[in-house]
């Protein structure tokens, strides 16, 4: 009897644990079995349930669609908003995005109206205009789109120059090619602030797809691939 009660409490038990782990599904429909740590502002730490005692995972709230707990309640991140400082941040990572891409193959997926001051921010859309205000193109080159800024820088400049050049030949003349050159310059402007936000916003959702930390003692260790 003592035996038969023995086994009946393992069993139990077995059961137990089997039901105690969270469901984390993606936005891809994928699932986590896991054990959530922590439900944070913009992402949430967890262990997979299958290795308790190993790394603690670090997810963005925007890959996640739901997080299903052990005693039954649900969290729905289908419309995941994040605040800061009086900013709010509510976007989707676009389909097709995977780490590696070139500027001309994502450009199109964003939209620089949707960028947030929340966004990691690896080339400050400011800076980049200014810099191409003081040289055209030299904005996107800090971008890393070298071609396109001196592309843009080249145009620019020929502009200026064939306006000043030319003017002399009539006033008519000299007014269109002024007026073009201004135009082209004040674009690089606009560009090399829309070139920062996009490539932030790409940065920022290709590195959110593939982030862990490992728990090192008190510390945390944070190691991105």
């Amino acid at each position: 009897m003592k035996k038969l009660l023995f086994i009946l409490a393992i069993l139990a038990g077995a059961c137990i644990r089997a039901g105690a782990q969270d469901i984390i599904t993606m936005k891809d429909g994928s699932e986590i079995e896991a054990q959530v740590l922590e439900v944070n502002l913009n992402d949430v730490r967890y262990k997979k349930y299958s290795n308790l005692d190993g790394p603690v995972y670090t997810e963005s709230k925007r890959n996640i669609q739901t997080i299903q707990y052990n005693n039954g309640e649900i969290d729905s991140f289908t419309q995941f908003q994040s605040r800061n400082a009086g900013f709010l941040l509510q976007r989707e990572i676009p389909d097709g995005i995977a780490a590696g891409m070139q500027f001309r193959e994502y450009v199109d997926k964003y939209r620089p109206s949707q960028y947030s001051r929340l966004e990691p921010e690896y080339y400050t859309p400011f800076t980049m205009s200014l810099a191409s205000y003081v040289i055209p193109g030299l904005g996107q080159c800090l971008c890393g789109e070298t071609v396109r800024g001196i592309c843009i820088g080249a145009a620019t400049m020929g502009s200026i120059a064939c306006a000043a050049g030319f003017g002399d030949f009539s006033d008519e003349t000299g007014a269109i090619l002024g007026i073009a050159a201004f135009g082209l310059w004040i674009w690089n402007i606009y560009d090399a602030n829309r070139v920062a936000k996009i490539k932030n916003m790409y940065i920022n959702d290709t590195q959110s797809r593939h982030k862990a930390s490992v728990s090192v003692g008190p510390m945390s260790l944070k190691i991105n691939f």
